[in-house]
């Protein structure tokens, strides 16, 4: 009767602990069940998205805005982790294209496609950086 209850009781407190860290992670991710099953889009959501869709202008300004919302997003905690946040950084432009597209192309292969409502995206082997150079945002505007 007493390992019973031992048994019983381990039970329980693995089922207590279980649901203690789904109940963490709905409240993490703001009750949104794909964001705990896909990191793609938590950080870098439709607003980020409409923003870099949105930012127009002469060379000039269109370099200024998209500098600041590049700078906006490397402020974000997990932007690394986000494919949204990889490949708008990759689109504006980093300070290591190759670099940034090494890491959108690993979070591709995992399976963490960056959304389709991004402007200029496509096939991420079509993306390869490797082939050109950009000095600016300017020059990938002009391609």
């Amino acid at each position: 009767m007493k390992r019973r209850k031992i048994i019983f009781g381990l039970v329980l407190v693995v089922a207590i602990l279980s649901l203690g860290a789904n109940i963490f992670q709905f409240i993490r991710y703001n009750n949104d069940v794909t964001a705990v099953k896909s990191p793609v889009g938590t950080v870098c959501n439709d607003k980020i998205i409409d923003k870099y869709n949105n930012i127009k202008g002469p060379k000039d300004a269109y370099e200024k805005n998209s500098k600041a919302l590049g700078e906006e997003i490397a402020k974000m905690s997990g932007n690394e982790k986000d494919a949204n946040c990889v490949a708008i950084r990759f689109l504006i432009g980093t300070n290591n294209q190759q670099e940034t597209y090494k890491t959108l192309k690993a979070l591709v292969e995992k399976g963490q496609s960056p959304s389709l409502k991004i402007a200029n995206i496509r096939n991420i082997y079509k993306m390869d950086p490797s082939g050109f150079e950009i000095e600016s945002v300017g020059d990938a505007l002009n391609e």
